[in-house]
């Protein structure tokens, strides 16, 4: 890194430092984070979200472009868009848009579809998301069979750890990846899925899982570490590992990406 690149580095860090204090004294909500390459954002108070925003484009959790695979993923984009298919990337979990726009960002004519259960993240991720005409905020989560589910904190207690529970009481829609994709068009095909839903993978792997085979690309966060004894994360295994997927790790990730099929 140049002496000039370290120099507006610091610089940047300073205004934002400055912007939450000018903001916080002000009696904001939130205030304004400058980031590289994708404008400004907003980030609440007392809040995971700047955490978010840092894991994605700080520690860059989703740039795989250093992986061979990378370039088997450019290629279907590719080929989706020459024969006039719409590109679908669903975001499981989009909390307050930080993965979204990285999505959007890296594949500007596929069509990113936010998926998030919290009405307030949802909010945030509408505002954070506005001005990216590629992005499409969902407020629902994500499952195996539609179907409503309540909301709660899960031990961690925080913004990013939401945990979606299924059952008649709840009051919020479980879309499931077919019906999202479909309610897209005709020209609508799966490309990406990156899966971070708190534990409620156990759910989404359990039944109707053919749509992993259409995928070139699977982000996944396992949380077994967050509900040990549970087996959040056995349905997902017994789903991926029995399918002719390459598997990496990325940040806190598990990445799946489908072997070429062979030549007949």
């Amino acid at each position: 890194m140049s002496i000039g690149t370290r120099i507006s580095n610091r610089l940047k860090r300073g205004r934002s430092v400055l912007a939450r204090k000018f903001a916080k004294l002000a009696g904001h909500k939130v205030w304004l984070k400058e980031i590289d390459g994708v404008g400004t954002v907003k980030i609440r108070f007392n809040s995971t979200d700047e955490l978010t925003f840092q894991q994605v484009f700080l520690n860059k959790e989703y740039d795989i472009s250093h992986l061979r695979q990378h370039q088997r993923i450019s290629e279907t984009y590719h080929k989706l868009l020459a024969a006039e298919r719409l590109p679908i990337i669903i975001d499981a979990g989009a909390n307050v848009g930080a993965a979204s726009i990285w999505f959007a960002a890296q594949f500007p004519r596929a069509r990113v579809l936010a998926l998030e259960p919290d009405p307030g993240n949802a909010a945030m991720c509408r505002i954070n998301t506005e001005r990216f005409n590629n992005i499409k905020v969902v407020e629902g989560a994500i499952g195996s069979v539609p179907g409503l589910v309540s909301l709660t904190t899960n031990p961690l207690n925080e913004a990013w750890a939401v945990q979606t529970i299924r059952g008649e009481v709840g009051h919020i829609l479980v879309r499931t990846i077919p019906g999202l994709v479909y309610d897209e068009g005709k020209s609508a095909k799966l490309f990406i899925v990156k899966i971070d839903i708190e534990g409620f993978e156990k759910d989404l792997f359990e039944a109707n899982t053919d749509w992993v085979q259409e995928t070139a690309a699977i982000f996944v966060e396992p949380h077994d570490w967050l509900f040990p004894g549970q087996g959040t994360s056995l349905n997902l295994q017994q789903t991926l590992l029995g399918e002719r997927f390459e598997i990496m790790v990325s940040g806190e990730n598990l990445l799946f990406v489908p072997l070429p099929k062979p030549l007949c």
